[in-house]
């Protein structure tokens, strides 16, 4: 009798996935993301992409993790066509800009940018 051997294969968990959340489990659907920034003055971009695609239910509030940056976000669902809304609070030391919650209509995208402290309006 031939004793059969099973290999599992575990797949590692990439290192950005904490760096995404997606809201909701609807695809494509609506996700936050923390990233290193575009602008060369900034730490961290938080991108928010909003699908019509979410309900009350999907109301909640994580961290993201990132290149040693850790922010807490908070969705709040928009009914129908309202936007939604992401509230972000970031680590001790950095600052949010243009500020730290933005409004994203059904099938829009935007950015809340990650400053230093001490580098605002320096």
């Amino acid at each position: 009798m031939r004793a059969a051997a099973f290999i599992v294969v575990m797949a590692a968990q990439p290192a950005m996935a904490d760096a995404t959340r997606q809201i909701g489990v609807t695809a494509p659907g609506t996700y936050v993301t923390l990233r290193p920034s575009e602008d060369i003055n900034a730490v961290a971009d938080v991108v928010f992409q909003n699908e019509a695609v979410n309900f009350e239910k999907d109301n909640q509030t994580f961290t993201l993790r990132d290149n040693g940056v850790e922010v807490s976000v908070t969705y709040t669902y928009g009914l129908g066509m309202t936007p939604d809304r992401i509230d972000v609070e970031p680590p001790e030391g950095l600052v949010c800009a243009p500020a730290c919650s933005i409004d994203v209509r059904e099938g829009g995208e935007d950015v809340i940018r990650l400053y230093r402290r001490e580098g605002v309006g320096a």
